[in-house]
C-alpha cells in the first residue's frame, strides 16, 4: 500500500511542479512586461510632448528627459528584488543593481540574450539566479528591462513542493498505522477461523474458536460454530432417513412403470407430429428420431441410430448443425435457431429449430433435443413482404412531401421523415395518437382549427384537396403554410381501413410569390420613375439653359440676377433629385469618379435625418483621400444604413456616429482586398442591436425583421459595395448598438479637401463664358432642349443647327460635307424614342466621316455609354441638363 501511494504521488507532484513552474514563469513574465511598459510610457510621452512643441532636436531637453527617466527607473521597486536596468547596445551599463561593469560573471549571458532578440533571459548575478524581461528603447539605443530573483519569483512553487512533501509523509505514516491496525483486528482472527474450518474438514468438530473477534468477524465465528453444531445434528438425522429410503424403493418401481407408459404416449405424440423431432448425444450421434424425420429425410430410425449429421448431410450443413448443438451444450439453455437443411430435391429448406439440453440425475448434459419446423414457404413470403415494405419505406423517405396514414378511427399508423420534420412528431411518438393532435392545422384567415379530416376524407370516398390559407402548427409552435390532400385506403375487398394524407410546406413558395410581386411593382415604379426623370430632365434642360443665358445677359448688380441665381440653385437641386430617380430606375454597374467621401456622407446623412430625433456626429479628417466611387450609389448605401439605424432606434431617437480614415491595402487583415489604398468608414448607432441569430442573414435578399420592410435595402447595399471592389461587414451587441464597417477604393495621396478647394477656386476665378468659332449640330428629339442648346452655342459665338433624330442628323452632315462650311462638331442625345439615338448614329457618322467629332449628351448619367464614351466613338460627354459655361467649356476644349 505504501509503495502504491508513493508511485501514485510522485508523478502528481512532479507534474504539479512543472505546471506551477510554467504558470509562474508565464505570469511573472507578463506582469514584469506590464510593469516595464508602465515605466517606459511616461518617457515616451515626454518625448512626444517635446516633439509637439518643436523641440525634438534640443539636446539639452533630450538629456534632461533621459536623466529624469534614469532617476525614476532607479527608484522603481517591484516586490523585494525587482529592479530596472538600462544597458546600451555597446555593452555600456547606464543603470544596474547586478553589474558594475561588463566583465562581471553573468553579464555576458544577459547581454547575449538581449542581443539575440529574446523576450526574457535567465542569468546568475551576485550568487542569485535571476529572470530579466527587457525591450529595446530605440531613442537611447539601449535595452531597458526589469530583473527579479528566482527565489522571489518561484516562492509559491517552493511552498507547493514543501506542502506536498509533508502530505506524502503523513499519508505514508497513516498507511503504516492502518496496516498494523488491520493485522490485529482482522487478519489474525481470519487465520484462526481458517484453522477452525480446516479442522471441520478433517472431521474435528470443536464447540468454539479461541480468541477475540470484533464486528462482523464475531458474527461469522458464531455462524460457523452454529453450522458445525447443526451438521452434527444432521448426521444423526441422516442415519434415521436410510431406513426410509428402502421404503421408497418400492414406490420407485411403481413410478418406473408409469414412466414407461408415459414414454410410450410421448413417442406416439412425436410420431404423429408434423415437426421434425430428434435427440442426439454429446458426441452428436442420433439417439432417437420421430416418424416425420424419417419421412422428410428418407431414413429409418434403426439406420440413423449411432450415426451423426456428417453421415447424412453435406459437410458444410453438418458443420453448421454440429456448431448449433455445441452452443446448446455450452449455454445449457434452450435456444431457437434458424437452420438451412437440403432435401432430396437439392433445394435448401429453412427450418426454425427449438433446441434444448437434456440433463441426467447429476445435472450434467448428456444429450440435446430438437424440434424443427419447415418455414421455407413462410420465409419466402416474409422476404417478399420485407422487400415490399422496404420499397415503400424508401419511396416514402425519398418523396419531398409529408405523408401520414391513419386507421379508420383516425389513429396515426405511419409518419414519414418529411412529416416528422414538418410536424415535429417522431413516428415513435405519434403512433396511436389522434390525427388532429399530430397534424395541427388551422385556418390562417380565421384562426379556427381544421378538424374531422378523417371523416371528411372517408365521406368523400376519393382524393380530397385541402388548399388555401392552411397553417400547420408544429409541436414546437413553428407555423408553416401548407397544401394538403387526402384519400381513403381500401383493402382487397374494397373496405375502407384508413386514410392517407399528403402535405407539403409552401411557405417559401408563397413568400417568393409575394416578393416577386413586390419586385414587379418596384420594376414598374422604376420604369415610371425613369420616364418621369427623363422628361423632367428635358424640362430642366430648357429651364436651366434659359436661366444660365439670362444670368450672363443681366448685370450681376441687378436684383434680377440674384433671383436667377436662386432659381438656378433650385434647378440644380431638382437635377440632383432627377439623378436619384434615374439611379433608382436604372441601377447597374457603378460609374466611378474621384469624389470627396466626406461630402457624400454629410449630404446623405443630413438628407435622411432631416426632421428626425436622431443626431448624427461626424469624425471626418481633413486629410481624407479621394474616393474612387459612384457618388449616387454610395449615397444610397449611406442612406440605407442610416435609415435602418434611425428606424431601429424608434420614437425615442438616439445617436449615429460616422467616422472615416485612410488605410493602406497592406494594413488590412482578415478580408480579401486587392487594392493599394482604401477609405474605411465606421457607421455606429446606439440602438437595440441585432440578434446573433439574425446577424449572418441581414445581407440576404428579402430578409427583414420589419413588419413593413422589403428586405432589399441591405442586399442592395452589399451588392453596391461589392461592385465597387470594396467590403462591408457588421458587428452588433444586443442592447448596445450596431457598427457597419465599409472599405472603399481610394486614390492615395490625393486629399479630398484640396480638390474641393481647387474646384471652388476654379468656379470663382471666372464668370466669363469661353467663346469660339465653328459650326455645330445639336441632335435632340425634344424641341425645348434642342432650342436652348442652339441658343447657348450661338451666345458663345458658334453657328448652330438642330436635328430631331439620327437619320436627320446624318443627312444634314452628309449634305454639309460637300459645302464650304461642314460641321465641326455634333452633339447627340443618347436616347431618341422611336428613332435612331446617339449610340447607333455615331457609328454611321464615323463610317461617313472617320474624322467626325461627336459629343454624347444624356440625362442618364449612369448609362455605360456615358462612363466609357470613347469606346463608342464619342470624344466627350455632357450631362443634361447642362449649364451655359459647362457646355461652352466642353465644346471649346474639343474644338481647340
Amino acid at each position: 500500500m505504501i509503495f502504491v501511494i508513493v508511485v501514485l504521488s510522485f508523478p502528481l507532484i512532479i507534474s504539479g511542479y512543472k505546471l506551477m513552474n510554467r504558470s509562474t514563469y508565464l505570469l511573472g513574465t507578463e506582469l514584469l512586461t506590464d510593469k516595464l511598459a508602465h515605466q517606459i510610457m511616461p518617457v515616451e510621452s515626454s518625448y512626444e510632448r517635446l516633439k509637439m512643441i518643436g523641440l525634438e532636436d534640443s539636446t539639452i531637453h533630450l538629456d534632461e528627459i533621459r536623466q529624469r527617466a534614469l532617476v525614476s527607473f532607479a527608484r522603481f521597486r517591484y516586490l523585494e528584488t525587482g529592479r530596472i536596468f538600462v544597458i546600451g547596445r555597446d555593452r555600456s551599463i547606464l543603470l544596474s543593481n547586478d553589474f558594475a561593469n561588463a566583465k562581471e560573471p553573468g553579464f555576458a549571458n544577459l547581454f547575449a540574450g538581449m542581443a539575440d532578440g529574446r523576450e526574457s533571459v535567465n542569468y546568475r548575478a551576485q550568487g542569485h539566479n535571476k529572470l530579466a524581461i527587457f525591450t529595446l528603447f530605440e531613442r537611447w539605443d539601449c535595452y531597458v528591462g526589469i530583473s527579479i530573483d528566482h527565489a522571489e519569483l518561484f516562492a509559491a512553487r517552493n511552498k507547493f513542493l514543501l506542502i506536498n512533501a509533508l502530505v506524502l509523509a503523513g499519508t505514508i505514516l497513516l498507511a503504516v498505522l492502518l496496516m498494523i491496525f488491520l493485522q490485529r483486528l482482522i487478519i489474525s482472527p481470519l487465520i484462526r477461523l481458517a484453522d477452525f474450518t480446516t479442522g471441520v474438514m478433517q472431521e474435528v468438530y470443536k464447540a468454539d474458536v479461541p480468541g477475540q473477534f470484533l464486528f462482523e468477524l464475531g458474527t461469522l465465528k458464531t455462524g460457523l460454530c452454529s453450522m458445525v453444531a447443526d451438521l452434527v445434528n444432521k448426521m444423526g438425522e441422516a442415519e434415521n432417513q436410510l431406513e426410509v429410503i428402502s421404503e421408497r424403493e418400492a414406490e420407485l418401481d411403481i413410478a418406473h412403470k408409469a414412466l414407461l407408459h408415459s414414454e410410450a404416449q410421448l413417442q406416439a405424440i412425436l410420431d404423429n407430429s408434423t415437426a421434425v423431432v430428434y435427440l442426439k448425444d454429446i458426441e452428436g450421434c442420433y439417439l432417437s428420431i420421430n416418424r416425420q424425420y424419417e419421412e422428410v429425410f428418407h431414413i429409418r430410425q434403426e439406420e440413423i441410430l449411432g450415426r451423426n449429421d456428417h453421415d447424412i448431410f453435406p459437410k458444410d450443413v453438418a458443420d453448421a448443425l454440429r456448431e448449433n448443438d455445441r452452443r446448446i451444450f455450452a449455454g445449457k439453455m434452450p435456444q431457437v435457431l434458424e437452420e438451412q437443411i437440403p432435401h432430396d430435391d437439392g433445394l435448401l429448406h429453412t427450418y426454425v429449430s427449438v433446441k434444448f439440453p437434456m440433463f441426467d440425475e447429476n445435472g450434467d448434459i448428456y444429450a440435446v433435443g430438437g424440434i424443427s419446423t419447415d418455414i421455407t414457404s413462410r420465409k419466402e413470403a416474409e422476404e417478399k413482404l420485407a422487400a415490399e415494405q422496404e420499397r415503400l419505406a424508401v419511396t416514402l423517405r425519398s418523396i419531398g412531401d409529408g405523408v401520414i396514414t391513419t386507421d379508420i378511427d383516425g389513429r396515426v399508423m405511419l409518419v414519414n421523415k418529411v412529416a416528422e420534420e414538418l410536424t415535429g412528431w417522431k413516428q415513435s411518438e405519434a403512433l396511436g395518437r389522434s390525427l388532429e393532435e399530430v397534424l395541427n392545422i388551422v385556418d390562417m384567415r380565421t384562426g379556427d382549427k381544421i378538424g374531422a379530416l378523417v371523416p371528411r376524407i372517408i365521406g368523400a370516398g376519393q382524393v380530397s384537396n385541402f388548399s388555401g390559407n392552411l397553417c400547420l402548427i408544429a409541436k414546437d409552435g413553428t407555423r408553416r403554410e401548407i397544401a394538403d390532400s387526402g384519400a381513403p385506403i381500401h383493402d382487397r375487398k374494397s373496405r375502407t381501413i384508413g386514410v392517407v394524407l399528403v402535405f407539403r410546406d409552401i411557405t417559401e413558395k408563397v413568400r417568393t410569390d409575394l416578393e416577386l410581386l413586390k419586385i414587379r411593382k418596384l420594376e414598374s415604379v422604376g420604369v415610371l420613375a425613369g420616364g418621369i426623370a427623363h422628361d423632367f430632365n428635358n424640362l430642366l434642360a430648357a429651364i436651366m439653359g434659359n436661366i444660365s443665358l439670362a444670368k450672363y445677359i443681366v448685370d450681376q448688380e441687378d436684383e434680377v440676377y440674384s433671383l436667377l441665381n436662386e432659381a438656378e440653385k433650385a434647378s440644380l437641386r431638382a437635377k440632383a433629385l432627377t439623378g436619384q430617380l434615374l439611379t433608382f430606375s436604372k441601377g447597374g454597374e457603378p460609374i466611378r469618379h474621384a469624389a470627396s467621401i466626406a461630402e457624400v456622407i454629410k449630404d446623405s446623412a443630413d438628407f435622411v435625418l432631416r426632421g428626425s430625433n436622431v443626431v448624427c456626429r461626424f469624425d471626418l479628417p481633413e486629410d481624407l483621400w479621394l474616393a474612387d466611387i459612384d457618388k449616387g450609389q454610395i449615397s444610397q448605401v449611406i442612406q440605407n444604413i442610416i435609415i435602418n439605424a434611425a428606424q431601429a432606434m424608434g420614437m425615442e431617437g438616439g445617436r449615429v456616429e460616422v467616422k472615416c480614415g485612410n488605410i493602406k491595402g497592406s494594413e488590412i487583415s482578415g478580408i480579401r482586398l486587392t487594392g493599394n489604398a482604401y477609405l474605411v468608414i465606421y457607421i455606429t448607432d446606439n440602438g437595440p442591436g441585432i440578434k446573433p441569430t439574425d446577424l449572418d442573414r441581414i445581407f440576404d435578399p428579402y430578409f427583414t425583421t420589419k413588419k413593413m420592410g422589403s428586405g432589399l435595402g441591405l442586399a442592395v447595399t452589399h451588392s453596391i459595395i461589392n461592385k465597387h471592389e470594396g467590403h462591408i461587414s457588421v458587428t452588433s451587441t444586443p442592447g448596445e448598438g450596431t457598427t457597419f464597417t465599409i472599405y472603399l477604393p481610394a486614390i492615395a495621396d490625393q486629399v479630398a479637401s484640396l480638390v474641393l478647394l481647387e474646384k471652388q477656386a476654379d468656379m470663382i476665378s471666372s464668370q466669363m463664358v469661353p467663346s469660339g468659332k465653328g459650326r455645330i449640330m445639336v441632335m435632340d428629339d425634344d424641341d425645348s432642349v434642342r432650342t436652348i442648346a442652339i441658343r447657348m452655342l450661338e451666345f458663345s459665338g458658334y453657328e448652330a443647327a438642330g436635328a430631331r433624330d439620327g437619320e436627320e442628323a446624318i443627312a444634314m452632315y452628309r449634305q454639309a460635307m460637300g459645302t464650304e462650311s461642314p460641321y465641326d462638331l455634333v452633339i447627340m442625345d443618347l436616347t431618341i424614342p422611336n428613332g435612331m439615338g446617339g449610340e447607333r448614329a455615331v457609328q454611321k457618322l464615323l463610317e461617313l466621316d472617320p474624322g467626325a467629332r461627336v459629343i454624347v449628351a444624356s440625362g442618364y448619367s449612369n448609362d455605360p455609354v456615358m462612363a466609357g464614351f470613347r469606346k463608342y466613338g464619342f470624344v466627350a460627354a455632357v450631362h443634361k441638363p447642362f449649364q451655359l459655361r459647362e457646355l461652352s467649356n466642353t465644346v471649346r476644349e474639343i474644338l481647340s
